[in-house]
């Protein structure tokens, strides 16, 4: 199993969540060429209908980071998957990438939900970015615009995962099988994660 990242070396600030483009990719991540495959549509624009070039490079190097956290399998998986379950595999490979994602999520937003459901307040946030950047150098260095954009993107992500409607956070209805593998894996921090019960 891959582990997950668990440097500071991404916030998560640029070229938006790539949701959409990400699917757009899945067959050229399931091959086994994928390094070719992926320059490739940097240069020919097949499928992510991106204008410019230099904007699918970002775009591609931003999969591509995310392309080293995912296990043997994980693309066929995701592409057999329904689009709620597609969804939510992309959320727990964006908390694998980004540390400041997991940390921030597990330090606000679960526990949050357990409270009222209610999104935390910005405020929040940056009180845990805060108490991270003390013992970081690298947290500690990022701008107010870095930030506010990674917290941008971070809302933006847990609606594509479908968990938060409006301002209220809220937990998915999906087959159990879908919740057993990651139990199988070790990842029980993921049905915490999607506010699930762990014992069910």
């Amino acid at each position: 199993m891959i582990g997950r990242n668990l440097k500071y070396n991404g916030t998560f600030s640029s070229n938006g969540i790539l949701f959409n483009e990400t699917i757009s990719l899945v067959q050229i991540l399931k091959s086994e060429n994928v390094e070719d495959g992926l320059a490739k549509e940097v240069k020919e624009n097949n499928l992510l209908q991106i204008n410019s070039e230099a904007t699918r490079g970002r775009a591609v190097r931003e999969i591509r980071k995310r392309n080293k956290y995912t296990e043997p399998g994980f693309w066929d998986r995701f592409d057999q998957s329904t689009e709620p379950e597609q969804r939510l595999l992309f959320f727990y490979l964006c908390l694998k990438t980004y540390r400041i994602l997991f940390d921030l999520h597990f330090l606000v937003t679960v526990k949050r939900f357990y409270i009222d459901s209610t999104l935390p307040e910005t405020f929040y946030y940056k009180m845990a970015v805060e108490e991270l950047a003390s013992g970081n150098e690298i947290v500690a260095a990022w701008s107010e615009t870095t930030l506010k954009k990674t917290l941008s993107n971070y809302r933006s992500l847990l609606r594509v995962s479908g968990l938060l409607k409006g301002e209220m956070l809220t937990s998915h209805n999906i087959d159990d099988s879908f919740w057993d593998q990651f139990k199988t894996n070790g990842e029980v921090w993921f049905l915490e994660a999607c506010f699930q019960p762990i014992n069910k």
